[in-house]
């Protein structure tokens, strides 16, 4: 969620939506980076109607196949993933994050520095494995995480799990972050809409021109 805000902070929205996304969904990178418009499932889409009242991605090019999905089920992020397509111009064919993951990486190891974590590793990935953790620490089943975050093997989803459960034991994270991170929870959608109406987008990050390997440095804290 940090993350996140700082990104948007310096008018990387497309960013700071995609890692969000990305832990609600556990994406991996290449999910994330070939959505486009019409791989979201607003509520109560016409193309699934009243069977499916919530958000949802289409994931056309998976790992373990093609032509899967995986529903948003955090109502924030849900609420700033409309936010963030109502205020870009969006084709249907349009990716809604254009940028490619090598600049992703780049720039979480920039934002791991600005916010005081760089000697955690943070990696695409790393959103994956916390959004699995984060829900089976609030009760999901193995199973359940292993539909929805599209694992094949028992053994693959469970050892995600106890490894990232072993990392957060090792974490330093600064309290000042803490504590900041635990005020964005509850006003998350209103952050992010302030954000994306009072800040202008970083040059050449938002609308979907094509991929740009950019390296990203500066120094602001949230």
């Amino acid at each position: 969620m940090a993350f996140a805000v700082l990104m948007s902070k310096w008018g990387l929205h497309p960013q700071a939506v995609a890692t969000l996304l990305a832990f609600d969904c556990y994406l991996r990178v290449g999910e994330l980076t070939r959505l486009t418009y019409t791989d979201v499932l607003l509520p109560h889409d016409p193309r699934a109607g009243a069977a499916h009242p919530t958000m949802a991605l289409r994931l056309g090019v998976t790992k373990t196949g093609r032509n899967q999905w995986v529903s948003l089920n955090n109502q924030h992020v849900a609420q700033v993933l409309m936010l963030y397509l109502k205020s870009f111009p969006f084709l249907e064919s349009d990716r809604i994050f254009n940028f490619s993951p090598s600049s992703f990486r780049h720039l979480l190891h920039d934002v791991s520095a600005t916010l005081g974590v760089s000697h955690i590793p943070y990696v695409p990935h790393s959103f994956r494995h916390g959004g699995a953790t984060c829900d089976f620490l609030k009760g999901s089943t193995i199973e359940q995480i292993m539909f929805r975050g599209r694992w094949v093997a028992m053994e693959s989803a469970a050892r995600y799990i106890q490894t990232a459960r072993a990392l957060l034991i090792m974490q330093r994270v600064p309290a000042e972050l803490s504590d900041d991170g635990a005020l964005l929870a509850s006003d998350l959608p209103a952050v992010m809409a302030l954000l994306l109406d009072s800040v202008p987008a970083a040059r050449g990050t938002v609308l979907p021109a094509g991929v740009r390997h950019v390296r990203f440095r500066i120094p602001t804290r949230f």
